[in-house]
């Protein structure tokens, strides 16, 4: 039995060795990564803009952020294409993550109110109660549903169709 904890032990403190250079080698990899480039039309348009280069690192849109600039409907006529069908792909990629939220909560929902209909010890009121909740729960997931798959295909549609080319 003592070998044999022995050995386990022996492994373990290998294991954390090697987790140590890991994170080791992985901080030093980072250290040494590039910023990356990111060409708007203001770029394209100067002809200088060869010379001088000016590096940005990338960004993760977070959908807060993919909110708060969703809402320029109307685009200006100096607005990059790409960049604003990229903002609307984004708002309609939150707009899906926000309507499956929803369809989650909404089948938890109807999970609990299933859990109290079929509950053992309860009163016919309470089982009254949650099945209307239930109905109601079925109602609003048909209609989350339904907004959902139309969100999707609008989605797909523009992924499809690839951001605007300029003529």
């Amino acid at each position: 039995m003592k070998p044999l904890i022995l050995i386990l032990l022996a492994a373990v403190l290998a294991q954390a060795q090697t987790i140590a250079d890991a994170a080791r080698r992985e901080r030093e990899r980072q250290a040494q990564l590039k910023t990356t480039k990111i060409f708007t039309s203001a770029d394209l348009k100067s002809k200088d803009s060869s010379f001088a280069v000016e590096s940005k690192p990338v960004e993760n849109p977070t959908p807060a952020a993919a909110a708060a600039s969703a809402p320029a409907a109307a685009p200006a006529p100096d607005t990059d294409y790409v960049q604003q069908w990229q903002q609307e792909t984004a708002k309609l990629r939150t707009q899906v993550r926000d309507l499956l939220d929803q369809e989650t909560a909404t089948q938890l929902e109807m999970n609990a109110a299933s859990a109290q209909i079929n509950a053992p010890i309860t009163t016919q009121s309470a089982k009254d109660q949650a099945q209307r909740t239930l109905e109601g729960s079925q109602q609003k997931l048909l209609g989350i549903r339904s907004e959902l798959a139309k969100a999707r295909s609008e989605l797909q549609e523009k992924d499809l169709s690839g951001p605007p080319v300029k003529k």
